[in-house]
C-alpha cells in the first residue's frame, strides 16, 4: 500500500497556524491564565511532524537568549513570556512555532506592523505569509511559524494558500 503523499512545508505551516488559531480563540475565553491552557493545548504531532520533548518559555528578561538582536522589539511591546516549540520530521526541515504573550491586543497589534512584508491571509485579527514565514495576531498573542531551514520543496508552490 502506497504512503499517501505529505502536503509540502508550506502547508502543513498553515495548517499548524489555523490549530493555533483556533487554540487561541478558546483560551481567549478562559479566564484562568490563558498561556498556560494554550500550551496544554498545542498538538504534539501534526501529521508527520512532532514536538521536541522540551518546550521553552522566555520572560522579558530571558528572551535575549533566544532572540539575540530583535528581542527588543517584543521588549518594546511588553512581551510577558514566549513559549517556543520546535516539530521535527525526517523528511524535511524543523518548524518552530513561537506565541508571544504580548499582555493587550494593542501590544501583539505592534509587534505584527513591525514587519509587514508578505501577503495578507484572513487568520486571527491580522496574518502574513511570506516562504517558510507564516506570522499573526489575535487577543494579546502574536504566533510566529517559520521553518528553520528553507529548501526547495518547501518553497516549491508559496501560493498554496490561496486555496484557503
Amino acid at each position: 500500500m502506497k504512503k499517501p503523499d505529505l502536503p509540502h512545508k508550506g502547508f502543513f505551516c498553515l495548517l499548524l497556524m489555523l490549530a493555533i488559531s483556533s487554540l487561541l480563540l478558546m483560551a481567549h475565553n478562559v479566564q484562568a491564565e490563558p498561556f498556560d491552557r494554550l500550551h496544554r493545548m498545542l498538538p504534539d504531532r501534526i501529521i508527520d511532524w512532532i514536538a521536541e520533548p522540551a518546550d521553552h518559555v522566555y520572560d522579558e528578561k530571558t528572551i535575549f537568549r533566544y532572540i539575540n538582536g530583535s528581542a527588543e522589539v517584543y521588549k518594546a511591546y511588553n512581551m510577558k513570556q514566549c513559549l517556543s516549540r520546535r516539530y521535527s520530521t525526517s523528511s524535511g526541515p524543523n518548524i518552530v512555532l513561537d506565541i508571544f504573550d504580548m499582555q493587550t491586543s494593542q501590544d501583539a497589534f505592534g509587534v505584527f506592523t513591525h514587519d509587514t512584508d508578505g501577503e495578507t491571509m484572513p487568520i486571527g485579527q491580522g496574518a502574513l505569509y511570506r516562504p517558510g514565514w507564516l506570522s499573526f495576531w489575535k487577543h494579546r498573542f502574536f504566533i510566529s511559524i517559520y521553518m528553520e531551514e528553507e529548501t526547495d520543496s518547501a518553497n516549491e508552490n508559496t501560493n498554496v494558500h490561496k486555496s484557503w
